[in-house]
């Protein structure tokens, strides 16, 4: 009885973070699709791949899943540059493209 129970509760967690990743994921998409937009490049593949995930705390000190994105975009293209978006639970705390030959920043986009 007790090893159903801690499964079934692994089971849940495991199905709550999935869920939970899924709609950061859109949120990164999102921001990166923004964030190309703004400084006048295409965002490629129209998707983002996951990278680390670790934890954070919010601005309210809870504890949440910060998560990195990387995707990629392209100033013409023909060529593919690296862009990167922070989620810390589903807000963005940053995104980085790296553009010719600097990185622009983008912190606290409000997402």
């Amino acid at each position: 009885m007790t090893i159903g129970i801690f499964l079934l509760a692994a089971l849940l967690s495991i199905v709550w973070f999935w869920i939970d990743s899924l709609g950061a994921r859109e949120v990164a998409i999102g921001a990166g699709q923004r964030a190309c937009e703004q400084i006048n490049v295409q965002f490629l593949d129209q998707s983002v791949a996951a990278g680390r995930v670790g934890l954070g705390r919010d601005p309210r000190g809870r504890v949440q899943f910060r998560r990195v994105f990387l995707f990629e975009f392209s100033r013409d293209g023909g060529d593919r540059r690296r862009g990167r978006v922070v989620t810390l639970g589903r807000r963005v705390e940053t995104i980085n493209l790296d553009h010719d030959e600097h990185t622009v920043w983008l912190a606290n986009s409000g997402e």
